[in-house]
């Protein structure tokens, strides 16, 4: 796949394999996410799924019949991040999909972004990385919102499209693992190889812009279905302040200022306002003016967060 450009059809006609991953300990959702990858427009794919802990984890889970699909187990608990990493290192195709277990994609899904990979790529870049919007559904298939709400910039890095609040409301910034495609060689220089307690995919991602500049670049189109489970069921809701805090202390050094504090006082501050942690979220505050430089929306945030949590403190309790 070296000096891999124009990525079309070769002289054969054939198209370039993608190889999907998805990373699972199990879970039923399961079943639906792979049949979303086989169910593909591009059909030129193979899919792994990379078991987190012993294949025994799938005993249960009736998997299609397709011979594009493979099974690799860990035999232990390696954590979502190396799982991915390991179904990479045993992929053959020259393009990557992610895929979480417990979502879906839309049938044009790969086809959309693999355009866009050519466009990039047949343009003189090297590299290619390709996210998505996506739609986000109850787990009875009712659909509540589109996120993100905007795509970064030409002009934004990736931790200034994530961190930096420009407006008081949650959510206009977002990439998750499942919006992303991405060529191979990009992950062989930059391995999924972390093993962090939280924000695994934004180490990822700041890491391939600080060791090869490219950026991500949006399909306009929902190609993902992303399933907001209950209240303290994922890490977004029921993720440790401190390993929150502890990541962006220690990527401070590749972060402005304000993305640094945007991201402390947006991020760490209601984890741990969810806890009950009042103490340790004035610290934060602090930690945020003190070593950064917060903009007013990110402080407005807060404040709207802790009146939130003060007065109507049953939701906070409730996540415990």
């Amino acid at each position: 796949m070296s000096g891999l450009k124009a990525v079309g059809p070769d002289q054969s006609g054939e198209v370039p394999l993608v190889s999907v991953i998805i990373p699972t300990i199990g879970r039923p959702s399961l079943i639906a996410a792979v049949e979303s990858a086989l169910a593909q427009t591009w059909v030129h794919t193979e899919v792994i799924i990379s078991v987190d802990g012993s294949g025994h984890l799938l005993d249960d889970v009736r998997l299609p019949d397709d011979p594009r699909l493979r099974v690799i187990s860990s035999d232990v608990h390696i954590g979502a991040q190396l799982a991915r990493g390991r179904g990479i290192a045993e992929s053959r195709g020259a393009f990557v999909a992610l895929l979480d277990d417990d979502d879906t994609w839309l049938p044009t899904k790969i086809e959309s972004q693999f355009n866009i990979a050519n466009r990039i790529m047949g343009g003189g870049s090297q590299h290619a990385l390709v996210a998505c919007r996506t739609e986000v559904v109850l787990p009875d298939g009712q659909v509540i919102g589109t996120a993100p709400r905007r795509v970064p910039t030409p002009q934004e890095s990736i931790p200034e499209y994530l961190f930096v609040r420009r407006h008081i409301a949650p959510g206009e910034a977002v990439i998750s693992s499942s919006m992303l495609f991405f060529d191979r060689e990009l992950a062989d220089i930059v391995p999924l190889d972390a093993r962090l307690p939280m924000h695994d995919d934004w180490d990822w991602l700041l890491t391939v812009q600080l060791c090869t500049g490219i950026g991500v670049e949006f399909s306009p189109e929902i190609l993902t279905r992303y399933t907001q489970n209950p209240a303290g069921a994922s890490v977004s809701s029921s993720g440790n302040w401190v390993s929150s805090s502890d990541w962006f202390m220690g990527r401070k050094k590749d972060l402005s200022a304000r993305e640094f504090s945007d991201g402390v006082l947006c991020i760490c501050v209601p984890l741990a306002l969810q806890q009950g942690k009042w103490r340790e979220a004035g610290k934060l505050v602090r930690t945020s003016l003190r070593e950064g430089s917060p903009g007013f929306p990110a402080l407005a945030f807060v404040f709207l967060m802790s009146a939130k949590s003060l007065f109507w403190p049953r939701s906070s309790k409730r996540r415990k």
